[in-house]
């Protein structure tokens, strides 16, 4: 139904007046120009302050007239003097100066308004926190004067920009918008045909509609804050958004229909709860495209390439596009950077090809009266970047999706195993005969997928689960876990335990744990439900594979097991000898204070068996005194196994004779000798030499997660690429950990990746393996660095043997 706006229509005479309003005394002041990284390109300042204060969205119309979003809602300082509500002001190019002049306003009355975008219809398009309406000029007095509502979001959730933003309009007719995380508060999206979506807790999604605002439905979920969403020439939907608190980067991701991407607002802030995902590590969930610089507002497609803005990072980067399999991947540079008073949000491209910015100016989130529009311009035109056809592989994902192909879904391709998946929505395969007969587990996992996607009844949702808990796969048990948690599906609760008994895997028993405490106590973090299961598991009457599973995963929490009964397990002669190990590479690596003293209890224990007394080493630092002096004392032990340990590890402190070797004669050797010892290489990857892996990787259940959890990465290389992988870690670097090349105002220059931000500090992982803290004033150039942190000489400080056994270790 068509609205009349007359409560929202300006008389001349206002509308003047209010184009002269300055909501803070700022006179127009001398402007820090951007540095242009890009020799082929130019950019200007086409208006600031207080011509336009506190700018957010903005599209050229029909009339090539500027529209912009002038934002005064976005939390307005205490006593603040200007507008209650939003404008959209109008800029207008002068015939005479060529320059874009404040002309009038197009709208005012909306709230908290995040994004614009103009039809080719003559309606323009605008999404509030709350609302998506069109709104139009019918009478050509350059006001809008007429609204439809498309969609209307009812929720108790009200903080500025996690609601509904970023509009896309498709060149088939449809609107794309996103919505935010919205705390996590729950929701009901209402269509203008009452079509209405209700959820909460679930993170971010995607909805598409039809430009009357009919046929509402979710495209994709599993994001944080997804602002921009954009096309490439052939149609491919991106998105691009905000990181959660502890897991960078900021993502690009390809939107595909029915797509997960991961993030789960419900179960907390920082983006690593067992039970959350960030780049596809969890079964049924998609990668990104490439990491982005931090707190990414829009992605405009503009001469072949898209571009994209680091509000966080004051700049604009590029992003150009290749095919992977059934997705894109992409390359990004840096085409402007600026300082802390540049922060570019949203893009338009101009009629005469530029492309115009908005600059929100100030680091403040309050409206601070401040504001800028740049226009970024090529010097000459050039030949637009070739954005990548449609690969062999996402023509096939189209066929599959629409026709159940079995074989696709044991793909290796993650998006090509999700559109054949699709094809099984709302089929007849959605059964627990199916779920039982289908012998890939791939198969298995998709029929969970689709039968959740799909209208089940509560019996038949049920019956899935119960048999799915039942498999042996970690993969579809993780995946039901999921489910089941995500749901709330109390009736399942008491399954769960049972779980951990179908396998030992440590990402499934984490998942399956943290889903128990979520259940029982809406916990995010090991409560009493996983805590007494895990020591109950370490217990007696636990099998020997359930003892060593639990033992790994106490290992990560200092206080379900004491280094006492660490030590005690170790020395107790009637378990066997995995638990008894496990109990050892724990205590290890225990921080624990009075972890130290039960390590040299377990030397000194000379009955015991070496494997035991060696693992111990591996907690020495041969590269200090201390150590050395400690390695020493065992080089000579009457336990082989000890003796051998010590000897490896004093060998990293002197000159090794790997040194004098080529990186192409060790990768031969290592190629055609015998395999290795993975024990050996087990204190390899976790000891404190010159490795150091579990700095930054983790292995079932241990170590850090900087870097690529490396356990099952034996099951997805063959030996020779794993070997490469090991001595040229920078031929291939997945977007998630492409690093940055940083010069500091102190000389400094150096190769790290970002952990994530806080206030004006970023955390950077160097590769050395430590942690270090800049603030953003400290960083004065940064580039994205094709070299990987992790060492590429790692064959000048391991030997060949070391290597060997390492590559045992990964690959078993």
């Amino acid at each position: 139904m068509l609205k009349s706006l007359d409560s929202t229509t300006l008389s001349g005479a206002l509308m003047f007046g209010l184009l002269c309003f300055v909501a803070v005394d700022h006179s127009r002041a001398e402007v820090e120009m951007p540095r242009v990284l890009d020799d082929r390109m130019s950019l200007e300042l086409v208006s600031q302050e207080p011509e336009i204060v506190t700018p957010i969205g903005l599209a050229f119309d029909q009339a090539g007239r500027l529209l912009v979003i002038e934002s005064h809602t976005h939390f307005p300082p205490d006593q603040y003097e200007g507008p209650e509500s939003d404008r959209i002001r109008i800029f207008e190019r002068d015939p005479d100066s060529g320059q874009f002049k404040a002309t009038g306003v197009f709208l005012k009355g909306t709230q908290q308004t995040m994004s614009l975008r103009a039809g080719t219809d003559g309606w323009i398009y605008v999404a509030t926190r709350q609302k998506v309406f069109r709104t139009r000029d019918r009478d050509a007095d350059g006001q809008a004067d007429e609204r439809e509502k498309l969609s209307e979001l009812i929720t108790e959730g009200d903080y500025p920009h996690n609601g509904l933003c970023g509009l896309h309009l498709s060149d088939n007719g449809e609107l794309y918008f996103g919505l935010g995380e919205n705390l996590g508060e729950d929701y009901t999206l209402r269509g203008s045909d009452g079509t209405e979506i209700s959820g909460g807790g679930e993170g971010g999604n995607i909805f598409r509609c039809q430009l009357d605002g009919s046929g509402l439905t979710k495209i994709s979920t599993g994001f944080w804050n997804p602002f921009g969403i954009c096309a490439d020439s052939v149609g491919r939907i991106f998105t691009i958004g905000n990181d959660p608190d502890a897991r960078p980067p900021c993502r690009l991701v390809h939107v595909v229909p029915g797509g997960d991407y991961g993030y789960q607002f419900r179960y907390g802030r920082s983006g690593k709860h067992p039970l959350q995902a960030w780049d596809g590590e969890l079964p049924g969930t998609l990668p990104m495209v490439v990491g982005t610089s931090e707190a990414p507002s829009s992605i405009v497609l503009w001469h072949g390439q898209l571009y994209g803005s680091s509000w966080g990072e004051y700049r604009v980067e590029r992003f150009t596009l290749k095919s992977y399999g059934a997705t894109v991947r992409a390359d990004r540079d840096v085409v402007v950077q600026g300082g802390n008073q540049f922060r570019p949000v949203d893009f338009a491209v101009a009629p005469d090809d530029s492309l115009f910015f908005t600059d929100w100016v100030d680091r403040s989130y309050n409206i601070h009266g401040r504001g800028r529009i740049w226009r970024l311009r090529f010097k000459e035109t050039p030949e637009d970047a070739p954005v990548p056809a449609p690969s062999r592989e996402e023509r096939l994902a189209e066929l599959v999706s629409k026709q159940v192909d079995w074989e696709t879904m044991q793909s290796e391709d993650p998006f090509l195993r999700h559109a054949a998946m699709m094809a099984l929505k709302d089929s007849n395969a959605l059964t627990v005969e199916q779920l039982r007969q289908r012998s890939h587990p791939r198969e298995r996992l998709a029929i969970l997928e689709a039968a959740r996607r799909s209208q089940l009844s509560e019996e038949q949702r049920d019956a899935l689960l119960t048999t799915a808990l039942q498999q042996k796969n970690p993969d579809v048990l993780l995946y039901a876990v999921r489910w089941i948690a995500d749901d709330g599906l109390q009736v399942h609760r008491s399954k769960l335990p049972l779980v951990l008994q179908q396998t030992g895997n440590v990402k499934t028993w984490r998942a399956t744990l943290a889903a128990i405490d979520w259940l029982d106590s809406g916990a995010v973090k090991l409560d009493q439900g996983g805590r007494r299961f895990l020591v109950d598991a370490v217990g007696d009457d636990s099998s020997s594979g359930i003892q060593a599973t639990a033992l790994k995963i106490a290992a990560g929490y200092d206080d379900v097991l004491t280094s006492k009964q660490l030590r005690e397990i170790v020395q107790k002669d009637g378990l066997e000898m995995p638990v008894r190990l496990e109990a050892a590479r724990s205590l290890a690596l225990s921080d624990q204070s009075d972890a130290a003293a039960a390590r040299q209890d377990i030397l000194n224990d000379l009955k015991l068996p070496g494997t035991l007394r060696a693992t111990m080493l591996v907690a020495l630092r041969p590269q200090e005194d201390e150590g050395r002096s400690k390695l020493e004392k065992y080089r000579s032990d009457s336990e082989r196994l000890v003796s051998l340990e010590a000897n490896r590890q004093l060998s990293q402190s002197a000159t090794n004779p790997t040194n004098s070797l080529a990186l192409e004669a060790v990768e031969s050797e290592m190629l055609t000798a015998e395999p290795g010892d993975p024990e050996a290489g087990w204190a390899v990857f976790f000891g404190q030499g010159a490795a150091r892996c579990a700095n930054c990787h983790g292995f079932d259940g241990r170590g850090e997660d900087v870097g690529p959890d490396l356990t099952a990465i034996g099951s997805q290389m063959t030996t020779a690429r794993l070997i490469q992988s090991i001595l040229r870690p920078s031929d291939e670097i997945a977007p998630k950990y492409v690093p940055w090349l940083l010069e500091t105002n102190d000389g400094r220059t150096f190769s790290a990746m970002s952990l994530g931000v806080s206030n004006d500090d970023e955390t950077f992982l160097t590769t050395s393996g430590d942690k270090i803290e800049l603030h953003r004033d400290e960083v004065v150039n940064r580039h994205l660095h094709n070299q990987s942190i992790m060492p590429s000489g790692i064959h000048k400080v391991l030997s060949v043997q070391e290597l060997r056994d390492l590559a045992a270790f990964l690959s078993r």
